[in-house]
């Protein structure tokens, strides 16, 4: 590839080729990295809106860690922002719960321009939010933008626990209520998302909502598998997330980056 011609000076960090500042940027642009926007906040940290979780380190909210030369780098000048923010949001993964709240919240810590910019999501649909707002349904105002240029997109499913529920029948009820509420997401998804996107999903093996999937996939143009996400385990108490290994509280999670400390599955990362 021959280097990018630059109308500024040599001498110059513009004036660089861009393959050169690209390789720069990765030195103190974060990656790698999940941006978890699905909850709520309070205090300082709700200003920020969103949750960062990293590997090797313990959770923490509104802040990109130490070493990242963020946000003083967006402040240098329009080129150097678009420059970034193209890393910044290309090469992290964002996440967020698919309910009213979330979806608001979303939309109005990203500007549509930031928002086109995502290369890999993760939608979490939980039955308990879906159920609670029946009215709820993806705006495409926000979503168009982004889903036609996602690469990847993971999606959780969790359908409702049976066990609550006192007999087989008001399970059924409550199943079926909840897929008629999925249903139109997953239509809207198939229309919205890039015919090059991979989708992966994860159900937790629960075969009716496998099911629900299946008809899913066959009307999408895009490639379509079930694995599980290393994201989802908090979701559904599995992994170091499970009663076994007494895990009560909220760690890293990543889809693709595999660690000593979670499942030694050759599938489970994507």
């Amino acid at each position: 590839m021959s280097p990018s011609l630059s109308p500024y000076p040599s001498s110059t960090f513009l004036g660089l080729p861009l393959e050169i500042r690209d390789q720069i940027y990765r030195l103190c642009v974060p990656q790698n990295l999940v941006f978890n926007y699905s909850w709520n906040r309070s205090g300082a940290s709700r200003e920020k809106g969103f949750c960062v979780e990293e590997p090797a380190s313990e959770y923490f909210y509104g802040t990109l860690g130490p070493k990242a030369a963020l946000p003083a780098l967006l402040l240098v000048c329009c080129q150097i922002t678009e420059e970034v923010e193209r890393m910044l949001y290309g090469r992290n993964t964002f996440k967020i719960q698919i309910d009213n709240q979330a979806q608001s919240n979303f939309a109005q810590l990203l500007s549509t321009e930031r928002r086109s910019k995502m290369k890999k999501i993760i939608m979490v649909f939980e039955a308990a939010e879906m159920l609670s707002r029946p009215d709820f349904t993806m705006n495409p105002t926000i979503w168009d933008g982004v889903l036609g240029n996602v690469t990847m997109l993971g999606i959780v499913a969790k359908q409702p626990e049976h066990r609550k529920n006192g007999s087989p029948e008001g399970a059924k009820d409550i199943f079926e209520d909840w897929a008629a509420r999925l249903r139109p997401k997953l239509d809207y998804l198939s229309r919205a998302l890039s015919g090059s996107a991979q989708v992966i999903v994860d159900a937790d093996n629960m075969e009716d909502t496998i099911r629900i999937f299946q008809g899913f996939r066959e009307v999408m143009s895009t490639h379509c598998v079930f694995k599980p996400l290393v994201t989802a385990d908090c979701i559904f108490g599995r992994g170091k997330f499970s009663s076994e290994h007494g895990q009560t509280s909220f760690e890293w999670v990543l889809w693709d980056y595999p660690s000593s400390s979670s499942s030694a599955s050759s599938d489970y990362y994507i």
